[in-house]
């Protein structure tokens, strides 16, 4: 190799970000490793060179590891983090500690002999936020199953017994029972937006996308508003018999949509109004209502878009998962004023081909 080469060479191995050795391809042993190996293993270059690659992987799965530099050999090129079976591969520190690492080799020409040219990376930081998050999930699966079997549960016997006691007062105070139904069923409704907001987060949602049937989801969410309140009042277009790309949780979408325009109305009967714009590539589905109405200030992060998840200033965890879903769908969401006051929330969605 010329000078300027070697130099060059010499370089970009020094100060290369990652592990980097030289690993004779008939012997096994080291040849050369990088300054970057040295800090990541805690040896030296003179306690690795002229030793087997074997002094650096685990010594209990050694058939295993020469199994791997064998398939390299034969490959010509390799890049690998686990095993087939899915275990993690790992180097050895001097101290014998592990360290999981993502490995790339490669067969070079760098003398008369062909050596491999291996570049490991530590990936110790990604590995130990992928087991944080398998441990979030475990917990947020048992969290959901709480939720929606012992809460949602009790909460339906409490409402039993409200009709109960309701049915034996002769006369009952109106307007605190009605306040107490309103509360359970409020909970009630909570726990099916925490178990859709469980699958969105669990699952691989745009993976699933689908073609559904936009006015059977909007109709059955229609039909289940009215029979959850007495106090509302819903008007809707005819919706039309187009799929759109979505998948089971748009139902979510609307029925967070509806509870919330009855939820958060000021007044003795909440009016919703469906319509439909009909456009070349999607369908705006809107939700009108007559309660207060949302400023401005507060539309653009009401979503939580660009925020923490429930930590942003919307109104709770369902405005929150209407934004999520919308974006997982490929369509949009938004808010405008309603005439003569109120709300309109239009959900945009792209028609199925």
């Amino acid at each position: 190799m010329p000078l300027a080469d070697e130099r060059k060479y010499q370089t970009l191995i020094e100060t290369a970000p990652d592990a980097i050795f030289l690993v004779d391809m008939e012997t096994g042993q080291i040849l050369e490793v990088n300054e970057r190996t040295e800090e990541l293993l805690g040896y030296t270059e003179s306690e690795l060179v002229d030793q087997p690659i074997e002094t650096i992987h685990p010594s209990e799965e050694t058939d295993r590891y020469r199994e791997k530099f064998a398939e390299t050999v034969a490959k010509g090129r390799i890049q690998f983090s686990k095993f087939d079976d899915g275990t993690q591969i790992y180097l050895c520190a001097k101290d014998g500690e592990r360290i999981p690492v993502d490995i790339c080799a490669k067969v070079i020409d760098k003398t008369t002999d062909p050596v491999l040219f291996g570049v490991a990376r530590d990936i110790s930081e990604m590995t130990a936020y992928e087991s944080e998050i398998e441990q979030l999930a475990g917990e947020l699966a048992v969290v959901n199953r709480v939720i929606r079997h012992d809460i949602r549960n009790d909460m339906a016997v409490i409402s039993g017994w409200i009709d109960q006691l309701y049915g034996d007062l002769e006369e009952p105070p109106e307007e605190l029972f009605e306040r107490l139904r309103r509360k359970s069923q409020s909970v009630i409704e909570l726990t099916d937006t925490v178990k859709d907001y469980v699958e969105m987060i669990e699952g691989d949602a745009e993976a699933t996308l689908e073609s559904v049937l936009i006015n059977d989801i909007v109709e059955t969410e229609i039909a289940a508003i009215e029979q959850a309140y007495d106090e509302v009042h819903v008007s809707a277009e005819e919706i039309p018999t187009q799929p759109v790309i979505a998948n089971s949780l748009l139902a979510s979408v609307f029925r967070n949509l509806f509870h919330n325009a009855v939820q958060h109305n000021d007044k003795p009967v909440a009016e919703i109004e469906v319509t439909v714009e009909d456009r070349a590539e999607t369908i705006v589905i809107k939700v009108g209502d007559n309660g207060p109405g949302i400023s401005e200030a507060r539309r653009a992060t009401i979503f939580g878009k660009g925020n923490k998840g429930l930590e942003s200033s919307g109104t709770g965890i369902g405005l929150y998962l209407i934004g999520e879903l919308t974006d997982t769908f490929g369509g949009d969401v938004w808010i405008s004023d309603n005439e003569p006051e109120g709300t309109v929330f239009s959900v945009e969605l792209r028609k199925a081909t």
